[in-house]
């Protein structure tokens, strides 16, 4: 159904034809129909079962309500990441989520109820291997990135609390001036925010300010998500013709964590859509254990 001519919009690989979320290039990974928005007909959109990363407009750079600088407990931290109680507890992908892990590295993890603190490292490659399924974690920026405090009027800043826009709360995470290196030349920096919101646990977004510096552009920046199966949805932020800048926002649809071709993921005789619409866990056949 799309046009074999067109490499651009709706027809190309970054378009949504259907409108469901996911691109046509993530429909042929994931062997869904591009144009028919529910593959299997379980009353849940492809992109809202696999979940997805794609640029919206949805928000601009947010002002705290509530904040609690975070820097100083990062930076001293030996995983440099601290961990925070969520002020109202979320449910995503059927799990309790009732903290949340912030690093210095600008990624988020999400943790399940019980769980603490996941660790983190400094390198995408060990980060990779040390991640488990009781976060869900959001990567709106994954590049070498440090905290710095010995550039005048830059200093490195993480912030963790609260916000209201168009009467809708966020959770917010803040990193002004997350710098490329810890050298005295390397003057690269970026700003970024992670706004969760806490009437809907489906999603978060992701606003960015403009790059400071010669070396570090963003464009060859990691964006990513795991899921609570340890699926990591990977997209990259790369733009041939400019910098990552304060007009760009990202959209993480979480998703319900089922298979898009399959109406009853887990099997238990409800499909995907009545469990999400009653709260029960498509992904698993006995949401509560007993």
């Amino acid at each position: 159904g799309l046009d074999p001519l067109s490499a651009t919009g709706d027809d190309g690989a970054a378009g949504d034809y259907d409108g469901d979320f996911l691109s046509n290039a993530k429909e042929l990974e994931y062997g869904t129909n591009p144009t028919v928005p529910d593959t299997d007909g379980d009353a849940l959109c492809d992109g809202m079962e696999t979940g997805s990363i794609f640029v919206t407009n949805a928000i601009p750079w947010l002002a705290f309500d509530m904040s609690e600088d975070i820097t100083t407990d990062i930076s001293t931290n030996y995983s440099r990441c601290v961990s925070r109680t969520i002020p109202v507890p979320l449910c995503i992908q059927g799990e309790t989520v009732t903290n949340i892990t912030i690093s210095a590295n600008g990624i988020v993890f999400l943790n399940k109820a019980g769980y603490a603190n996941p660790g983190n490292s400094t390198s995408w490659s060990d980060f990779k291997y040390r991640i488990d399924d009781n976060a869900l974690i959001l990567a709106p920026y994954l590049q070498y990135a440090y905290i710095r405090s010995d550039m005048a009027d830059r200093q490195t800043s993480i912030k963790y609390g609260t916000a209201t826009h168009n009467g809708i709360g966020y959770l917010l995470i803040e990193y002004l001036n997350s710098f490329y290196n810890t050298s005295t030349w390397q003057t690269n920096s970026i700003s970024f925010q992670l706004a969760i919101p806490t009437n809907t646990s489906d999603r978060a977004y992701s606003r960015y300010c403009d790059v400071v510096g010669q070396l570090m552009d963003g464009r060859n920046a990691s964006i990513g998500m795991q899921t609570f199966d340890g699926r990591w949805l990977h997209s990259w932020c790369y733009y041939d013709a400019g910098r990552v800048s304060d007009d760009l926002a990202l959209e993480f649809l979480f998703g319900a964590n089922t298979d898009p071709l399959v109406a009853d993921t887990d099997g238990d005789g409800m499909s995907d859509g009545q469990e999400v619409s009653i709260g029960t866990s498509p992904a698993k056949s006995d949401t509560d254990g007993d």
